[in-house]
């Protein structure tokens, strides 16, 4: 009987990839499918629902198709092939793309776990874990984009980890590449959305610069190619095909963001009359600038030039302002745990484990619990640039914290399995 069990074991250390990946397939399958054929809406902005629905239309009887005024990135150029092959209408392709995109996330972290934590209970227990934390922001709950930068957290945090502890050339390149994929995609949603994932990886790689001198050339030549996939498929790809086939229509989406910058320092009562509107923005650049066009390369250079001129005369003001829009970032992130019962349970039942009996263990996964927590200060960059609303540019930051309780709770309970504390 023994002997039965050594070479199930063995039998399954040497093919755990192939059945950790398939394992966390069927569960992916099992927990997002149900949510898009249960849900009638994908939850998307209704101006943005009629909009890609008349800019579809257009692409089918013209071969055009103008994304301009709809979205903020040129990625979304894709989607009207989605729509076609699929016979989608744009809500409903809004809630198929969230879904897709939450079955990758979900199907990697069986195996994920277990090269993190060496544990194949955790990796059984993952998906279920995952889906009670992790997937009421990312699948389940319909939002057209900006889940975009929690996607990109959720799909690239254990390969950070993994690429922060590895030392093999090749594996470092081959991590920093994936890393690099998923920005990408995440990238084609919302410009920038990958935009954390790349600093906390900046960050890694200086750190593994000063520690690792021998992998320094493999490090460098990584970063290059970060930045240069960087925008592939969301600009670069995208243009190309507009400039191959002719259906960009007559303008191009510009991601600048001090349009949103600008306004976002109306985001609260102030005595320049600053408000949280596109029409402020517009209406301040054409009372100087009457000739520059809106949403032009020089409009959003003069809302770039307004909000220097406010940082230079009135500093504590602009400072003020973002630093408020900071806390009521990071206020949005702690109410969403107070409210969610099973947040709030699994976040003060793994803290109350650590500092009773787990603090001298804890050593062993600072790395995963500091990551965690950059993502949640990192994905705040939207609500700080522009307004901190939950609902839109903390969605994804709001979302983060579900993914530390997650990592919390998977470290504890293997702090609990490996010293047998309890």
């Amino acid at each position: 009987m023994n002997e039965k069990f050594k070479k199930v074991g063995d039998y399954i250390r040497k093919n755990r990839v192939i059945i950790l990946s398939v394992y966390g397939i069927i569960m992916a399958l099992c927990f997002v499918i149900p949510v898009f054929f249960v849900k009638e809406s994908g939850g998307a902005n209704w101006y943005k629902v009629k909009k890609l629905n008349e800019a579809f239309n257009d692409f089918v009887e013209m071969g055009e198709f103008d994304y301009a005024h709809i979205a903020h990135s040129e990625g979304w150029i894709y989607f009207p092939y989605i729509m076609k092959w699929f016979g989608l209408d744009a809500d409903r392709l809004f809630m198929a793309v969230q879904s897709s995109l939450g079955i990758v996330a979900l199907s990697i972290y069986p195996l994920m776990i277990y090269e993190i934590y060496k544990s194949y209970l955790l990796s059984v227990i993952s998906p279920f874990l995952f889906n009670f934390t992790i997937g009421d922001m990312l699948y389940r709950q319909g939002n057209e984009e900006f889940y975009a930068i929690m996607w990109a957290a959720v799909v690239t945090f254990p390969f950070l980890i993994l690429l922060l502890n590895e030392k093999r050339k090749t594996f470092i390149f081959a991590f920093t590449i994936i890393i690099a994929m998923f920005v990408a995609v995440s990238n084609c949603l919302r410009f920038h959305s990958g935009l954390p994932v790349v600093c906390i990886m900046l960050l890694i790689m200086i750190f593994k610069m000063v520690r690792e001198k021998g992998n320094r050339i493999v490090i460098i030549v990584s970063i290059v190619c970060v930045f240069a996939l960087y925008n592939s498929l969301s600009a670069f790809l995208p243009e190309t095909i507009g400039r191959r086939w002719s259906f960009m229509g007559g303008n191009e989406y510009n991601s600048s963001p001090w349009h949103s910058i600008l306004i976002g320092l109306g985001c609260y009562d102030n005595k320049y009359g600053l408000e949280y509107d596109d029409n402020c923005a517009m209406n301040m650049v054409k009372e100087r600038w009457p000739e520059i066009e809106y949403q032009s390369d020089q409009y959003y250079y003069k809302c770039k030039v307004l909000f220097f001129e406010l940082l230079k005369n009135d500093p504590q003001f602009v400072i003020t302002t973002e630093l408020r829009k900071f806390l009521g970032c990071m206020r949005e992130e702690v109410d969403y745990v107070i409210g969610n019962k099973i947040l709030l349970l699994l976040f003060l039942g793994s803290v109350m484990t650590l500092v009773l009996r787990g603090r001298r263990f804890f050593v062993s996964y600072w790395h995963v619990l500091s990551i965690g927590i950059l993502f949640c200060v990192i994905s705040t960059y939207g609500g700080i640039a522009a307004i901190p609303k939950a609902s839109m540019y903390t969605y994804s930051s709001v979302g983060c914290t579900s993914l530390l309780v997650f990592f919390l709770t998977i470290t504890v309970m293997k702090i609990v399995m490996k010293k047998n504390i309890f």
